[in-house]
C-alpha cells in the first residue's frame, strides 16, 4: 500500500516538472497591440507593456492568442519572444520547428538610440510586420532618417510613427549618428517657419483691424446726427420706387438715420419748434387752415437760427401754384403722392454738415446712408466704404426707375444678393459691371433668408481680377 503511494507522489512530481520545463510563454518584446482576431485589421482591446509576460492559450500562423487582464485576444509573433515558464497545457501547441520558424528577437534594444537608418531609395514601404499581406505604415522617401531597432540578415526593424516598422536592409543606409538635415532637423524647420507664418499673419491682422478702425472712425466723424418733426393728424404711407412697397414716413427717415418726433396738434407743435429748433420739418398741408402762414409767423418771432430750417410740404393739392415764402428758405412742396425718391432727393444736401468741404461731406453722405448715381466708379467706393465702416445696411440698385438688385450686409459682409441676372457672387458683378443707374443704402436694413457670407473686400477683388483677365483677352 505504501508503495503505491510513493509511486503516485512520484509520478505527479514528474508531471509537474515536465509541464514547468517545457510550458512556453510568451514575453512583450516591444508595446504590442492585442487583437480581437488574429488580423492587424481587427479591433483591440489592450496594449501590452514591454516586458509583460503572457500565456500561450493556442497558435494561428504568426499570431499567439494570449489573455491579457483579463481578456483574451491575439498577438503578433513578431511583437514577443518564447520562454519557458510555468503553465499547464501549453507545451503541446509547438514543435521545435514552429519555435525556429519565429522571427529573430533582439537580445536587447540598446540600439534604440544607437544607430539610425537613412533611406536609399525612393516610395520604400515600411511594412507594419513581416508578411506579404502586412499593410504599410509610410512610404518613405530617398533621404528620410529614422531610429533603428535591430539590424537582421534581410529586414532591419525601424521606429516609426511610435511603434516599430519592417523595412528591407538593402533598402537602407545604418548610421551611428542621426545626419545633418535628419528627421529631427527637418522637424524642427518646420516648426519654425510655422511660427513665423502665424507671427506673420498675426502681424497682418492686427494692421488690417486697425486701419480698418481708424478709417470707420474718420468717416464716422463727418456725419452729424438730425432731428426731424412730423406736423400731422394722420400716417402718410411712403412709396419706395424699387421695392414697390411703402412704409410710414416717420420709419422712411428713421433708417437712414434722422431722430424723428410725431406731433398731431398745433400747441405741442409750437412747443417743440420753440425750444427744440429741428433740422427737419415735414408738415402735412391738412394739418391746420393757412398752415405756411402761421409757420412763417412762428419763425419770425424766433431768432435767425430758425430760419435754416428745413421744410417739407406735402398732399398739397397742387404744388406749382403755391407762391414762394418770403420767410422760409428752405422749402418744398409735394402733392398727395409721396416717393422715397422724392424725399432723398430733398434731404442729400440737408444733412451734409457745414458748408467747408461740402462736396466731399456731399459724396460722404450719398454713399454712407443715401443715395446716388452710379457713374464713374462710384459704386465700388460704396461697397468698400460700407466694408470698412462694418455697415450693416440694404443696398438697392435701379435703372430707369426699374428695378435691378439688391445687396444685403451684416457688419461690412456680403449675406444677401439677388439681380436681374442671377443670384449670389454673380449678382454681385452683374451689379458693379453696372455703368449707369441710381443706388441707395438703408442702413439696418436685413434679408428674412441669406444666400451668402463672404467679405466685400473678398468679393471686390476676384471681381477686379475677373476684369483685367477679361481685358487682357
Amino acid at each position: 500500500m505504501k508503495k503505491n503511494v510513493w509511486i503516485l507522489i512520484c509520478l505527479a512530481i514528474i508531471t509537474f516538472w515536465q509541464e514547468g520545463v517545457f510550458a512556453l510563454q510568451l514575453q512583450i518584446i516591444d508595446h504590442a497591440r492585442i487583437h480581437t482576431s488574429p488580423s492587424s485589421s481587427s479591433p483591440f482591446v489592450d496594449v501590452a507593456s514591454t516586458g509583460d509576460t503572457l500565456p500561450v492559450l493556442e497558435k494561428n500562423g504568426e499570431w499567439f492568442k494570449t489573455k491579457y487582464r483579463g481578456n483574451e485576444g491575439w498577438v503578433l509573433s513578431s511583437q514577443v519572444r518564447l520562454i519557458s515558464g510555468t503553465g499547464s497545457g501549453s507545451a503541446n501547441l509547438f514543435t521545435k520547428q514552429d519555435v525556429s520558424m519565429l522571427p529573430p528577437v533582439p537580445e536587447e534594444s540598446s540600439q534604440l538610440t544607437q544607430k539610425w537608418a537613412r533611406v536609399t531609395g525612393n516610395n520604400i514601404r515600411i511594412l507594419e510586420y513581416l508578411s506579404p499581406e502586412s499593410p504599410f505604415l509610410v512610404i518613405a522617401r530617398k533621404g528620410d532618417v529614422f531610429p533603428l531597432f535591430h539590424q537582421g540578415d534581410t529586414w532591419c526593424r525601424v521606429v516609426c510613427k511610435d511603434t516599430i516598422g519592417v523595412v528591407r536592409c538593402s533598402e537602407l543606409e545604418i548610421l551611428d549618428v542621426p545626419p545633418t538635415g535628419s528627421i529631427i532637423l527637418k522637424e524642427a524647420k518646420t516648426v519654425l517657419i510655422i511660427v513665423l507664418g502665424a507671427s506673420l499673419v498675426i502681424v497682418l491682422i492686427v494692421g488690417l483691424v486697425t486701419y480698418r478702425h481708424i478709417s470707420a472712425e474718420r468717416k464716422r466723424n463727418i456725419f452729424v446726427k438730425k432731428n426731424a418733426l412730423i406736423l400731422a393728424k394722420e400716417t402718410k404711407m411712403v412709396q419706395y420706387m424699387l421695392t414697390n412697397a411703402s412704409a410710414p414716413v416717420e420709419h422712411c427717415f428713421s433708417e437712414i438715420g434722422f431722430n424723428v418726433n410725431v406731433t398731431k396738434d398745433s400747441v405741442t407743435a409750437r412747443q417743440n419748434i420753440e425750444h427744440s429748433l429741428p433740422d427737419l420739418i415735414l408738415v402735412d398741408w391738412n394739418f391746420e387752415p393757412a398752415i405756411l402762414a402761421k409757420l412763417e409767423n412762428l419763425l419770425v418771432r424766433l431768432d435767425s437760427s430758425a430760419l435754416n430750417i428745413y421744410f417739407l410740404f406735402y398732399n398739397v393739392p397742387d404744388p406749382s401754384s403755391v407762391p414762394q415764402s418770403k420767410v422760409l428758405k428752405n422749402v418744398s412742396f409735394f402733392g398727395p403722392t409721396l416717393s422715397d425718391r422724392d424725399i432723398f432727393a430733398v434731404v442729400t444736401p440737408l444733412i451734409t454738415s457745414g458748408e467747408q468741404g461740402a462736396k466731399n461731406v456731399q459724396a460722404s453722405v450719398q454713399r454712407c446712408a443715401l443715395q446716388g448715381e452710379i457713374a464713374g466708379g462710384n459704386l465700388l467706393e460704396v461697397l468698400q466704404f460700407i466694408e470698412i465702416g462694418s455697415k450693416t445696411g440694404c443696398l438697392m440698385i435701379d435703372i430707369r426707375k426699374n428695378p435691378f438688385g439688391l445687396v444685403y450686409f451684416k457688419n461690412g459682409k456680403i449675406i444677401y444678393a439677388a439681380a436681374a441676372k442671377g443670384q449670389g457672387v454673380q449678382a454681385v458683378y452683374s451689379i458693379l459691371n453696372l455703368s449707369s443707374g441710381n443706388f441707395r443704402f438703408i442702413v439696418n436694413k436685413t434679408p428674412k433668408t441669406a444666400n451668402l457670407n463672404l467679405s466685400t473686400l473678398s468679393v471686390l477683388m476676384e471681381w477686379t481680377k475677373e476684369k483685367d483677365e477679361a481685358h487682357r483677352s
